[in-house]
């Protein structure tokens, strides 16, 4: 049997308490090197170590690079934690290969970055007295320019230990690719679930179970990197709503949130435009060569 994705992890050490102290080394090495960040932020910017919200969101630009440390931090401990805990390769937490493919990582991103831009564009048409033209170039080039930086490593981090490192140790329990979307989207989309707005539940477990099963599909992480960077980069930069807990400078601004079920079917068809896309010529290739 041919190895995949999920069964590479069976190449080292993959007890449940390699997966244990492995997640412990990353939150120690994050903790480690996030303490003295925090406290060295805290002293230049004049706040109260104990005023955790204003010193951490207060700021957009010093959000972004606190967020960045912690963020480089915990890919270091992730990295000892595969190499050292489980001793096996890094790189098998992207592919099958010796190195990333940036040409997926890149389609990834333009490609979801493109579907938002229609979307958007139906929604502004449908509703433009919902968004409000917030742009301000000396604000917002240098925030982009830091984001353009930071964002790419928390978008790594966030792809590598959710939908690689646990997503791998999962696949150990659960065989059934499709089994194992479904139980694992359920798991991530609960850690994000808001109680004020839990209906939004289903649009976090749905994004979860698309994330996941292209992570399955392609046999690899990096179209995934590439969604999760658009993401990031849209909401950091383009739009952002006016209730959001982070208020970064962004191009628009929107009100409220939008009607549950329009948002819910927007995002399916972004979702199918992108599989489309990214597979359908694949798909064509591969009966080509049957033929």
């Amino acid at each position: 049997m041919n190895p995949t994705f999920l069964t590479v992890a069976r190449q080292g050490r993959n007890g449940w308490k390699r997966y244990l102290a492995g997640t412990l080394l990353a939150l120690g090495v994050t903790l480690i090197i996030a303490t003295p960040v925090t406290i060295i932020s805290a002293y230049i910017s004049d706040i109260s170590i104990e005023n955790e919200d204003l010193l951490v969101y207060g700021n957009p630009i010093r959000t972004i690079v606190l967020f960045g440390s912690f963020g480089a931090a915990s890919l270091l401990g992730l990295f000892l934690a595969v190499t050292r805990v489980h001793r096996r390769k890094f790189m098998t937490l992207f592919n099958l290969d010796t190195a990333i493919d940036w040409f997926r990582v890149i389609k990834g991103l333009i490609v979801w970055l493109g579907s938002y831009g229609i979307s958007f564009f139906v929604w502004y048409l449908i509703s433009p007295s919902r968004y409000s033209l917030t742009f301000n170039i000396s604000e917002w080039l240098p925030f982009a320019l830091l984001v353009l930086v930071v964002a790419p490593i928390l978008s790594l981090l966030r792809v590598l230990f959710l939908y690689a490192y646990l997503l791998q140790a999962a696949g150990l329990l659960i065989r059934h690719p499709l089994l194992l979307s479904i139980v694992w989207s359920l798991i991530v989309g609960s850690l994000s679930i808001n109680l004020k707005m839990p209906r939004y539940w289903i649009l976090s477990v749905a994004y979860s179970m698309f994330i996941t099963w292209i992570v399955i599909k392609d046999n690899r992480l990096e179209l995934a990197i590439g969604l999760v960077i658009a993401d990031s980069l849209i909401f950091l930069l383009f739009i952002s709503s006016s209730d959001s807990l982070i208020q970064t400078p962004t191009v628009f601004k929107s009100a409220g949130s939008a009607h549950f079920l329009a948002v819910l079917v927007t995002y399916v068809l972004r979702a199918g435009l992108f599989y489309f896309i990214c597979f359908s010529r694949r798909r064509n290739l591969s009966a080509s060569t049957i033929d």
